[in-house]
């Protein structure tokens, strides 16, 4: 007799490693408009914070508006990044397997984006 009936997973670091890959261009763009951050620095800053509130630290800590395309830029090359460098968590495959044996449903549930989600489960796992 099953103790439950579904598996929800999250995505990033149950499922894959995203968020090193997103938080290092978001790193990378943030010393681009002049400030001087680590990737320790930007988990440590952003993440966690919805888009809007980053966009203000950043405002904040430049001194004048971040440039328009800034959310569209970074959206670009995560979309880019995530497609060349996406990995499994290690093991996943088994656990999938195991649950699949188990005729044991399961799905993905995620505060992602939709556009970034699409890209992260296109990868095979």
């Amino acid at each position: 007799m099953k103790k439950f009936d579904l598996v929800i997973f999250d995505c990033d670091g149950v499922l894959v490693d995203s968020e090193r890959i997103t938080n290092t261009v978001f790193a990378k763009m943030l010393n681009e408009l002049g400030l001087t951050v680590t990737l320790d620095d930007v988990f440590d800053t952003f993440v966690g914070n919805s888009m809007a509130r980053c966009l203000e630290i950043i405002q904040d800590m430049l001194g004048k508006p971040v440039p328009d395309n800034f959310v569209l830029e970074y959206k670009r090359r995560i979309t880019e990044d995530l497609r060349a460098n996406l990995k499994p968590v290690s093991d996943i495959n088994n656990v999938l397997d195991i649950l699949n044996k188990l005729e044991l449903a399961y799905c993905v549930a995620s505060s992602g984006d939709h556009d970034k989600m699409q890209t992260t489960l296109r990868i095979k796992v």
